[in-house]
């Protein structure tokens, strides 16, 4: 999650460009929330398959995604 306070301002756009970058495997994997879903989808991830947690009583979803990435070794 990205704190309130520094959203929209492309730190987690530059972070993830950062590993992208440096990523020594030729896939990668997240556990998206809800609100991060679209952040990943427009990075190239794909949806693999929606989850449901229960949570401290609560129905939670998040989605497991992959993005093939180019190794550098």
């Amino acid at each position: 999650f990205t704190h309130p306070e520094f959203v929209r301002q492309g730190l987690a756009q530059n972070l993830l460009d950062f590993i992208l970058k440096t990523y020594l495997h030729n896939e990668i994997y997240t556990f998206a929330s809800l609100s991060a879903k679209d952040f990943f989808l427009k990075n190239g991830f794909e949806l693999i398959r929606e989850n449901k947690v229960i949570k401290e009583g609560q129905n939670l979803k998040n989605f497991l995604m992959k993005k093939d990435v180019l190794c550098k070794n």
